[in-house]
């Protein structure tokens, strides 16, 4: 059983793929090569975790149950260096069990069930498998043996309607104290609860309930040595930059740059889409007040600018949570006259931080900064429209510190 605000879903054993730009499409091997044969087929036991990613949202209670979704793995099987099963593979599934919120203030309940593994066109693996973990599963949702539940309001929930029968029977001996919590009682009868809902581009992980068997592949694909080292020129050829952005003022420092993308703004815009990722608006006074509200009431995303080299980011894209609190999210900046070359600072909001003094509220941010270089890169990889090349050292970048609200980051310093 899972509970609690999740962390960061881990890929052990994951093969990232090198390439020279941004294209749209482009083959997951496009940078492996034939090598000797693999002999024998590989299966991995009952219980084995595959992560996975959601490709479209679900919500409980409107998609109905038979109903097809998809899935994609976010890891690929290997032995011995040898590519058994790319990432990035549809996984097939269906609605197994889908209710709406109910009276009482019950919630909605979803489950999933697996029907297929496409490995490449034409060959499908058979796959039975639950969820096992959902990236976004606040403490009002639990997940157990592959159902998600969502449990009722405190408010209108388990304490209300007890109370409404113990005020019936107070009331019944002449205690009229009791009425208000009658009411409430009536209340929360009437009230429903919500539903279960997985956000498109969601992490989770699969728990295989029976073996999965894949078969030999005629030849085992190793990465391409000499795409290595032109991967290793272009990284070089790279311009340098500023390591952290600022606020307004230029004085104080914000997020760490850890990411850059080469290619045009339409290239740039289809990756992101691709990956579930959503533009966000440019800021004005309205959406600075209308974000800090969301942020306090737990309502959809806000925003905040930052700057790098004395200017606003010129994009902005994020994947968002259940609420304004949870998202990924990252800000860009072009660095080239063409606008091919763009450095960004990514980072996750887990939470929500008051200063009093001010009374400004803002997000709390993840201080693992690499997790989510590393998870923006793979769902930027899963979409198929953007090839990871390699990592950048960055001159002057910490590996600790402090970011613009005074919030703990961490960083090996280097740039995806």
């Amino acid at each position: 059983m899972s509970a609690g605000h999740p962390r960061l879903i881990r890929y052990p054993g994951v093969v990232l793929l090198v390439a020279a730009a941004l294209t749209c499409p482009r083959p997951v091997s496009a940078q492996l090569t034939a090598q000797q044969p693999a002999a024998l087929a590989d299966t991995l036991p009952a219980g084995a975790l595959l992560p996975v990613r959601f490709v479209h949202g679900i919500v409980s209670g409107r998609d109905t149950v038979g109903e097809p979704i998809m899935l994609q793995t976010m890891a690929s099987i290997d032995r011995n260096g040898c590519v058994m099963l790319a990432p990035f593979r549809p996984v097939y599934a269906r609605i197994a069990e889908s209710r709406g919120g109910r009276s009482f203030g019950k919630g909605g309940v979803l489950s999933i069930a697996t029907d297929s593994l496409r490995r490449r066109t034409g060959v499908v693996l058979p796959i039975t498998a639950i969820l096992d973990t959902l990236e976004w599963l606040p403490g009002n949702l639990t997940l157990d043996d592959g159902t998600v539940r969502r449990h009722r309001r405190e408010a209108l929930g388990t304490a209300a309607a007890p109370a409404a029968v113990a005020g019936g029977m107070v009331l019944a001996t002449g205690g009229l104290a009791i009425v208000p919590v009658a009411i409430v009682g009536g209340l929360s009868w009437a009230w429903k609860g919500g539903p279960v809902s997985i956000e498109a581009g969601e992490l989770a992980s699969l728990k295989l309930e029976a073996p999965l068997v894949i078969p030999s592949v005629a030849t085992c694909r190793k990465e391409n040595v000499s795409a290595m080292a032109a991967t290793e020129e272009l990284l070089a050829s790279l311009p340098r930059f500023s390591p952290r952005s600022t606020d307004r003022s230029g004085m104080v420092l914000g997020d760490q740059i850890n990411f850059v993308l080469l290619g045009t703004r339409g290239q740039v815009d289809s990756a992101f889409a691709a990956a579930q990722w959503h533009p966000r608006v440019q800021n004005t006074l309205t959406n600075e007040v209308t974000g800090a509200s969301a942020v306090v009431f737990n309502r959809q995303s806000s925003h905040v600018a930052f700057y790098y080299e004395g200017r606003v980011e010129d994009l902005a894209f994020e994947r968002p949570g259940p609420t304004a609190r949870d998202r990924h999210h990252i800000r860009l900046w072009s660095i080239d006259s063409a606008r091919t070359i763009w450095v960004g600072a990514a980072d996750e909001d887990i939470g929500l931080t008051m200063n009093l003094m001010k009374f400004e509220a803002t997000h709390r941010v993840s201080p693992d900064i690499d997790d989510e270089r590393d998870i923006l890169t793979r769902d930027l990889e899963a979409g198929a429209c953007a090839t990871f090349i390699g990592y950048v050292q960055e001159p002057g970048a910490i590996t600790s510190g402090v970011n613009a609200w005074g919030q703990d980051i961490r960083s090996d310093g280097r740039a995806a």
